[in-house]
């Protein structure tokens, strides 16, 4: 099984600033990736699937059915098999689980695989609620303003309680993993870096991203 090609947005970007979608954002994820797989529409089609994974369409832009935007956007993917992946965060390791099945299966022979989220819709603090329905809703983080930072910190301090929990450890955390993140043409965190700061200041939280990243898959 190789990896053909492979291609990722530019994060840094607000999609709905440009008065762009997910059908924009699908089409240039998924001319970029065929593009850098030096493999066309047509080739997929034949004997290939595609793979879409995706979190939060139906919340931050009232877009469900996303395995049929490639598609869409695409006419040489037409009659393509397609399918969505929901799995929080995981979204994209499923979708990419997914797509080795199948070529593993020897039911296809490539895969196209998706990644697409667009969290800039709202705002933060409604954001942050969107993004709480990853979590066990009602259950779960019920007095939280931002859910994750919050249950995050309950686990952090159930580990303390167990086991002892020295910060020093994590403190050069942001500093040590700089230059990956650098080293990548459109990171996470766009074009910016982390600065230089104490080991006791907390970096604030930053808002959530819009893009995707997409790759190419053969047996």
């Amino acid at each position: 099984m190789w990896i053909l090609g492979g291609y990722q947005s530019d994060f840094a970007r607000n999609l709905t600033k440009e008065r762009r979608d997910f059908a924009d954002l699908t089409a240039e994820v998924v001319a970029g990736t065929l593009n850098e797989a030096r493999v066309d529409a047509a080739g997929i089609a034949a004997t290939g699937v595609i793979h879409v994974a995706n979190a939060f369409g139906e919340m931050f832009a009232a877009q469900g059915h996303l395995g049929a935007m490639p598609a869409t956007m695409c006419d040489g993917l037409w009659d393509t098999p397609a399918s969505r992946h929901e799995a929080a965060c995981a979204s994209g390791s499923v979708a990419t689980l997914a797509a080795m099945a199948d070529l593993r299966s020897g039911a296809y022979d490539c895969a196209l695989v998706v990644g697409l989220e667009l969290e800039k819709t709202v705002p933060g603090d409604t954001a942050a609620q969107y993004l709480g329905a990853a979590a066990w809703t009602g259950h779960e983080g019920a007095e939280a303003r931002y859910l994750w930072p919050s249950m995050f910190a309950e686990v952090a301090d159930e580990y303390d309680r167990r086991y002892g929990l020295d910060d020093t450890h994590l403190r050069p955390s942001p500093h040590s993993t700089t230059p990956t993140p650098a080293a990548i043409p459109t990171p996470r965190l766009g074009a910016g870096r982390f600065p230089t700061r104490s080991p006791t200041t907390t970096r604030p939280t930053r808002s959530p991203k819009d893009g995707c990243g997409a790759w190419t898959a053969a047996k």
